[in-house]
């Protein structure tokens, strides 16, 4: 799956946000560090949305 992220620098800090998943944003001193801080974050969402599943549903990936 691959997901934009948006990236920009801000008072010292680079902010990296995927506009589409609610909550997934980092910041760090350089945009490596924030884009790591990113993927776990990401990671967890797909987590959490898993376990919030109703019983029976499965996840497949679709690339478009």
């Amino acid at each position: 799956m691959k997901v934009n992220v948006h990236v920009r620098r801000q008072s010292g800090a680079v902010q990296v946000f995927c506009p589409d998943l609610p909550g997934c944003s980092a910041s760090a001193p350089t945009e490596d560090e924030a884009l790591k801080k990113l993927r776990a974050r990401v990671d967890e969402y797909f987590a959490v949305r898993a376990r919030t599943l109703p019983p029976g549903t499965r996840i497949v990936e679709l690339e478009v």
